[in-house]
């Protein structure tokens, strides 16, 4: 058995598309559930803005589990998705943990952003969830302030897509999460598959999550190189096409 872990946008789809799933990635998508194999969705997105991106995307297949807010755990049942426990909920409660001893960062952060211009910050139920920027040369400038920052709280961290940051405990990831997956499922880790695109893909890509890893071909240069230090697969196809070309190819290295 095989686990197949895929970023959702940049990855499965094109940013920006119209959001469908290509032939060519649909009949691959069914093939790696009929070998048989487990197909999770790893993305930054909540689950309820994934469930729209999957009723656009119309793949064959559904994925039976969703990885969201690049941490949370769930299993796709007949009555719809189901937490993953206790996963969930100790991820839950070290958050707010973490969100408690944050103050002086977040505070540090706001002054900043109000100074610097161009500079978002979400809040979700009056608590500071990440930051949206104007462009990916301001989330350069957001994140050198955010390192500069986060040894104050020793757990504190962050994971980045483009122009969104979301803060983060750091023993949470799609890493993290990943690798747990795999546990409860009981697939060793070499078993285990990760496509990716972009700078919040890298601990499911870097060679401690997964033991077969591959990128897409518009994936950013970090996560090319990081890939390809790991002995990973460079597709040459953007998104759904370059998940397609990886499954082929890893189907040859280990059919």
């Amino acid at each position: 058995m095989e686990l197949l872990s895929t970023d959702f946008d940049g990855t499965l789809i094109e940013i920006n598309s119209a959001g469908r799933c290509s032939p060519d990635l649909a009949d691959s998508l069914l093939a790696f559930t009929l070998r048989p194999g487990i197909w999770a969705v790893n993305t930054g997105r909540t689950l309820e803005h994934l469930n729209e991106g999957l009723r656009r995307f119309r793949a064959p297949v559904t994925p039976s589990f969703a990885i969201v807010n690049e941490r949370y755990i769930y299993r796709s049942t007949p009555q719809g998705w189901e937490s993953l426990e206790p996963w969930n909920a100790r991820c839950h409660s070290d958050h707010q943990n973490l969100w408690s001893q944050s103050g002086q960062i977040f505070q540090s952060l706001q002054a900043w952003c109000q100074q610097a211009g161009g500079v978002e910050v979400v809040q979700v139920e009056e608590q500071l969830e990440g930051v949206i920027t104007e462009n990916e040369n301001k989330m350069e400038e957001v994140v050198r302030f955010l390192d500069q920052l986060k040894s104050r709280v020793p757990d504190f961290s962050y994971q980045r897509n483009s122009i969104y940051l979301r803060f983060a405990h750091r023993a949470y990831d799609k890493g993290s999460a990943l690798v747990h997956l795999a546990g409860e499922l009981g697939i060793p880790l070499a078993d285990v598959v990760a496509i990716g695109d972009h700078y919040n893909d890298l601990p499911m890509l870097n060679g401690t999550s997964a033991g077969r890893v591959a990128c897409v071909a518009n994936a950013v240069p970090e996560i090319r190189a990081a890939v390809l230090a790991v002995g990973g697969f460079v597709a040459g196809g953007h998104a759904g096409k370059g998940v397609s070309e990886a499954l082929a190819y890893f189907q040859k290295q280990h059919p």
